[in-house]
């Protein structure tokens, strides 16, 4: 009776101890001399086969060769160090499956390896890695969008602080050029002097034409839009980037008549620039005599045709196809972001454009912005000029040296008072003062061209209809709006003589 007792402790204890380990979610099985399976419990969900199919066999004869491999030379270290062991792997190769095998000496021969199936917790493990990831890319573009709009707020004050003295700078070589055309000086010196002066005017224009670029290059996305010709926005932004392409290459416009297009200034602004810094970072420095970059303006099918071509080194044609994928660059660490074309191609969808890029090793590339034209304007019904008179203007501008400036480049056809300040101007008006044409600075510390604006608007309206407004940058949203409203009655310092002048006819004459 005994040994019947001991028979059924023993069966039950083992059937408890199989009834565990199958309730167990790991696999855990037993190999003895030769790596041959003795013991399988679980694993049902992640097998091929039932685990009892395992027992009798070698590890080589059911695994794939290389993991059999892994297993065996565990088994084999378990066995020398007594150490536990680890086996990592993927099965089938490339499914996502993964699992992490520990493996222990059991005895002197045996090893037992308890299996667990790890897909759920290195999906997880991998999805907050991404998380992270993510997440700092995320600190990383709402970093660099703050620096960009404290930059473009920066660039605006600066533009508008070198507009003013570039205004009477400019202002005052076209007078001094103007009286040595008429005081009769000896025709050598009078050469000379216009020589000189006209250096000295073209160094102003390279001024205005970088300060105009960058005010354009800061100026906000979705702002309105206004009917623009291609060349001059080729100009603004080749002063931009004109350091990095000189030492590269020889810049080349060429235009053949494109249309002129309704759109952004900023943007296209921002579009050339990011193309011709592609153009320049595409051809190595010091063989600028060698290389081009040449940018055409033309029209194709009726649309306005922008195209950037240069002779560097090209694009091959695995990535010529992601060119326009965010962050996708081909440049060392710090030259390219990877965001140049992806904006270039999002500013160009806006405004119901399309941009390609032509492409081969050695070749060069070609980048083609097409846009469509501008509405064609309506035709204007002027009658015949009326014969004019002296027109009295009044200048409103905080900064004498530009409003001496302003001043006695319009006393040749006009009569012209001056005023530093709205309020007092608005006392002038008040006593009776009238004017056909108020030229009034936008940006004025004590009252601002808006303000005074608006305070006329109920003071004397019919003088509120003859203001212009000169700015040297409307670096508020208050004044974007305000000028956007207004394009026609607006010009930006430093300001040519004739269109100056222009201005004032024109409003006189409304």
């Amino acid at each position: 009776m005994g040994g019947r007792d001991q028979r059924e402790q023993d069966e039950s204890h083992t059937t408890t101890r199989d009834d565990l380990l199958a309730a167990l979610p790991d696999m855990i099985f037993r190999v003895g001399p030769g790596d041959v399976f003795l013991e399988f419990h679980g694993g049902e969900r992640d097998l091929a086969m039932p685990p009892g199919q395992f027992l009798g066999r070698r590890v080589s004869e059911l695994m794939p060769g290389p993991l059999a491999d892994l297993f065996q030379a565990a088994s084999a270290r378990a066995r020398e160090t007594g150490q536990l062991q680890l086996v990592e792997y993927e099965l089938p190769p490339g499914s996502g499956h993964h699992f992490e095998a520990r493996a222990v000496r059991a005895g002197q021969a045996d090893v037992v390896y308890v299996v667990r199936n790890v897909t759920e917790r290195r999906q997880a493990e991998a999805a907050l890695r991404q998380a992270v990831t993510e997440r700092a890319e995320l600190t990383r573009r709402l970093a660099q969008a703050d620096r960009l709009s404290a930059l473009g707020t920066l660039a605006a004050g600066l533009a508008h602080e070198l507009n003013n003295p570039l205004t009477y700078v400019r202002g005052g070589l076209e007078l001094v050029a103007e009286a040595v055309a008429t005081v009769g000086l000896p025709p050598q010196t009078s050469a000379g002097l216009l020589e000189a002066l006209e250096e000295a005017r073209g160094g102003v224009e390279r001024i205005r034409r970088a300060v105009q670029g960058l005010q354009a290059f800061a100026a906000p996305q979705g702002r309105a839009r206004a009917t623009l010709a291609l060349p001059p926005l080729v100009d603004k932004a080749a002063a931009l980037v004109m350091n990095e392409v000189r030492h590269r290459a020889r810049f080349v416009r060429q235009d053949e008549g494109a249309p002129p297009v309704h759109a952004d200034e900023g943007g296209l602004v921002q579009v050339l620039v990011n193309l011709l810094l592609n153009a320049a970072q595409a051809i190595r420095p010091g063989r600028e005599a060698e290389n081009e970059i040449r940018v055409v303006t033309r029209a194709a099918e009726g649309r306005a045709v922008l195209e950037v071509r240069d002779t560097g080194e090209g694009i091959a044609p695995e990535h010529l196809a992601r060119v326009f994928d965010p962050f996708f660059t081909t440049r060392e660490p710090g030259v390219g972001s990877g965001l140049g074309l992806s904006i270039c191609h999002a500013i160009a969808t806006a405004h119901a454009g399309t941009l390609a890029v032509e492409s081969a090793p050695g070749k060069g590339t070609v980048v083609r912005l097409s846009l469509p034209p501008a509405p064609a304007a309506a035709a204007s019904g002027a009658g015949a000029a009326a014969e004019r008179r002296r027109r009295r203007v009044l200048v409103v501008d905080d900064e004498p040296k530009v409003l001496a400036t302003t001043a006695r480049l319009l006393r040749a056809e006009f009569d012209v008072e001056v005023e530093g300040d709205g309020r007092a101007a608005l006392e002038r008006i008040r006593a009776g003062a009238r004017y056909d044409v108020i030229l009034c600075d936008l940006m004025m510390p004590n009252m601002t061209g808006m303000a005074f604006h608006q305070a006329l608007l109920g003071q004397a309206p019919d003088l509120a209809r003859r203001c212009a407004f000169l700015t040297g940058g409307a670096f508020t949203e208050e004044a974007r709006r305000f000028l956007e409203a207004r394009p026609e009655l607006a010009m930006e310092k430093p300001f040519e003589v004739e269109a100056l002048r222009a201005l004032v006819r024109r409003v006189a004459g409304g």
